[in-house]
């Protein structure tokens, strides 16, 4: 039951806030303690990626995130990274430079929202409020997906 993520990560694609410009989007449901990290893609840099793609948490955003505890990631030119998933999965895809936001249940690391682009240095940190707007519904969209991916029936509110 529920949408499924790649359509979910479309609408977020198709509709983004005023004066916030990306081209791809991905959801990174983080499974720390399975040492992997399964990825979900939407925007034409992801067409040809699998839906679901397995990475393992090794040298992953997510990893990194939560070693400096960080509230976000920018990453503003991925020619530039040092990150072995910048190279593997970023870089060949064309994405030049994104914004990475953690989602956090009882302090766990669970998932990360990548807004991407296809130019270098598309993401501020003084824009954070204007990404903000996005992180509310994304949390919530998630939550949804993850309950209808345990089969369990959720009410739905109109």
């Amino acid at each position: 039951g529920g949408p499924s993520m790649p359509e979910i990560l479309r609408t977020f694609l198709e509709d983004p806030p005023p004066g916030l410009r990306y081209e791809a989007i991905l959801f990174s449901d983080i499974q720390a303690r399975k040492n992997r990290v399964v990825v979900y893609g939407a925007g034409a840099a992801f067409a040809s990626m699998a839906q679901g793609e397995v990475f393992s948490y090794e040298g992953t955003i997510a990893q990194q995130i939560e070693l400096f505890r960080l509230d976000h990631l920018i990453v503003d030119d991925t020619l530039e990274s040092i990150k072995a998933i910048d190279w593997a999965l970023f870089i060949p895809k064309g994405i030049r430079s994104y914004f990475a936001k953690p989602f956090y249940q009882r302090g766990v690391l669970k998932a990360v929202m990548i807004l991407c682009s296809l130019k270098p240095n598309a993401f501020d940190s003084d824009g954070l409020d204007e990404y903000s707007i996005l992180f509310e519904p994304f949390r919530r969209a998630v939550q949804t997906w993850r309950a209808g991916q345990r089969g369990k029936r959720t009410s739905r509110s109109a």
